[in-house]
């Protein structure tokens, strides 16, 4: 009787202990599967969010006065007198090749250019620009005179040119000197990229041109004004040039880039 006991007893416990397992392997499977099915909720909620770089307003027209391109990678502020007014224009040839302008031969054409003109005493025209990147005159002038790129050094430079002579006895020329980078174009940085400021002006005629590489590509934000010649007391302009610069210098200033 005390054996049957004793048996019963050992069958019980090896019944529970049995029992024990079983809780205790679902209860692994169960968790490993809740794991699994929490993990994506955690990826999703510290996913950041993507910010676009032209929000509402900001588009290549400036609706709101701000010229944004996601395409040439560029946001800024523009004149107030071109609010509204700025609109994609046909692109025009391109050119590369050494400092000797001889050498040079077509590179394609601009990519995007978007233009806005004003007309009356005061002619504006301001145009954003984005052509191929590469080494050769980049129709950018600078203190009257034209300018070279070079891609290998990333600077932008005054070129000086041989000197002719007439010789009236012979009626001849003779040429001396060669092609050569002179003075480079001043420059200043803009979010991390560097910018090079072109200035010219002659007979009434003004003309500011901002120079830089963005993503691989050379843009060119250009501003001219042909103003009133005249007698000063006789001036019928309406508009303050030289505010309409200060308000696109002040803005290049601050421009913001899309980053690749």
């Amino acid at each position: 009787m005390q054996r049957n006991t004793h048996q019963a007893g050992s069958a019980l416990a090896f019944i529970i202990i049995l029992v024990v397992l079983l809780i205790g392997a679902l209860g692994v499977v169960f968790w490993n599967n809740l794991s699994k099915k929490e993990a994506p909720v955690s990826l999703t909620e510290s996913k950041p969010k993507e910010t676009a770089f032209c929000s509402s307003g900001e588009n290549t027209t400036a609706d709101d006065g701000t010229f944004c391109s996601e395409e040439i990678g560029i946001k800024f502020t523009i004149p107030s007198i071109f609010a509204k007014k700025l609109a994609k224009t046909s692109n025009y040839e391109v050119f590369e090749g050494s400092l000797d302008p001889n050498t040079k031969k077509n590179a394609g054409s601009s990519e995007n250019v978007y233009s806005a003109a004003i007309s009356g005493y005061d002619n504006f025209t301001l145009t954003i620009a984005q052509e191929p990147l590469r080494t050769g005159y980049v129709g950018v002038a600078d203190r009257l005179q034209n300018t070279y790129f070079d891609q290998a050094t990333g600077e932008l430079t005054l070129v000086t040119t041989p000197t002719s002579h007439y010789d009236s006895a012979t009626n001849t020329y003779t040429t001396s000197g060669a092609y050569s980078k002179g003075e480079t174009t001043a420059s200043f940085s803009v979010d991390s990229t560097r910018f090079f400021k072109g200035t010219s002006g002659d007979a009434g005629q003004t003309e500011i041109t901002y120079f830089g590489v963005i993503n691989s590509k050379i843009v060119k934000i250009s501003l001219k004004n042909e103003g009133y010649i005249g007698d000063p007391a006789k001036d019928p302009s309406t508009v303050d040039a030289g505010k309409v610069f200060d308000e696109l210098d002040k803005s290049i200033n601050s421009l913001k880039i899309a980053k690749p």
